[in-house]
């Protein structure tokens, strides 16, 4: 039986039923879902609903992800809002959007590639590869030491000063490094098109991902000496 995968996420459910518009009459079937139990700090404080995910067969992710960036490319064919921020980003950044389809939503593809154009530059055509594989080494991006180092563009880079704190006040059992770590995991931004998107880059959430692991065993041993010692005194 094939398997579901997750195409995308939106904060509320009607912009997910568009969605699921545009894969329905494109032949694919989809099924959506609340995911209320995905823990996300970008949504304490204030309120709204569970992220609501569309799922697709496994076998039907390229033609899915092509069927959503052809109605993104109508969605940009008029004048791309000048406060988006990628209007502000290099040729450079925008050209490694279209190298890495599946790290951005259809929308900011289909941006990229209008800011490209009417910029005078070529534009290389975007190619989706299934997501439990990469593509083929010539047509990946070079994985240079450059590539491993710089963020993605439009994601944030975890602050080495928060980092610092955050591993500190782990150590000492806090719930600031907690907190911190949690911000650097599952932070998310809402994009224009309604879609939800991590707010750090890869490298800062795997570091978010070990502050979070430390703080939490360094709590519990904090915790339990405390009990311990509580016990003792009886």
């Amino acid at each position: 039986m094939d398997r579901e995968i997750e195409i995308a996420r939106f904060f509320h459910r009607e912009p997910a039923t568009v969605c699921g518009k545009v894969l329905q009459e494109a032949g694919i079937s989809f099924r959506l879902s609340d995911d209320s139990l995905t823990p996300d700090v970008s949504a304490l404080g204030r309120s709204s609903n569970p992220a609501c995910l569309v799922l697709i067969p496994e076998s039907a992710e390229i033609q899915a992800r092509e069927a959503l960036l052809e109605n993104a490319r109508k969605e940009a064919l008029g004048e791309v809002d000048p406060s988006h921020p990628m209007t502000t980003w290099s040729d450079e950044d925008l050209t490694k959007t279209l190298a890495e389809p599946s790290e951005w939503s259809p929308y900011e593809i289909a941006v990229a590639e209008k800011l490209l154009r009417d910029r005078g530059r070529e534009v290389a055509p975007v190619r989706y590869f299934a997501t439990n594989r990469k593509a083929p080494a010539q047509e990946r991006a070079p994985e240079g030491p450059a590539s491993h180092q710089e963020p993605l563009p439009g994601l944030k880079a975890a602050n080495s000063l928060m980092t610092i704190f955050g591993f500190v006040s782990s150590t000492a059992g806090g719930l600031i490094g907690l907190i911190i770590a949690s911000s650097y995991v599952f932070s998310t931004d809402q994009l224009p098109d309604g879609q939800k998107r991590w707010t750090y880059d890869p490298k800062s959430r795997v570091v978010g991902a070990v502050m979070f692991t430390y703080a939490v065993i360094m709590f519990c041993l904090f915790i339990g000496w405390g009990l311990q010692n509580r016990l003792a005194r009886r």
